[in-house]
């Protein structure tokens, strides 16, 4: 007759919680983020948010460029146009849309000019001036 001999209750114990923190560890290195420090989480609005995604990407709908019809109007345009610019610098490289931002000038109000600018900085960490 053969006796099966089991292993101490301790060396289960330390080869089970081995295994559990051997395969734990391995799904956090395979692209898991296990989350930042507390009390830092950003607070970010969704609706804003999603009002910048869509402009970004140029999926929004977005009045028809402004002509401008005398000079105030015309400083306006070519303002915001090269506040756009210096956004679209701003961006990485490979996240930048293929067509310049500027292209934008004249078709944003003043809410989407907001909605773009939160998005790009809580998209991509930036801190951009208004001016």
């Amino acid at each position: 007759m053969i006796s099966l001999q089991l292993p101490p209750p301790c060396l289960v114990f330390a080869l089970a919680t081995a295994l559990f923190v051997g395969v734990s560890s391995s799904s956090l290195a395979s692209g898991t983020y296990a989350g930042g420090l507390p009390g830092l989480a950003l607070q970010i609005n969704p609706a804003q948010y999603e009002l910048g995604k869509l402009i970004f990407l140029g999926r929004a709908k977005l009045s028809g460029p402004l002509e401008a019809s005398n000079r105030a109007q015309a400083a306006q345009l070519e303002t915001q146009r090269l506040l756009l610019g210096r956004w679209h610098a701003a961006v990485p490289e490979k996240a930048r849309p293929e067509t310049s931002l500027d292209r934008l000038a004249g078709q944003l109000q003043p809410p989407q000019q907001a909605a773009l600018r939160y998005y790009l900085e809580t998209r991509f960490r930036l801190k951009l001036e208004d001016k």
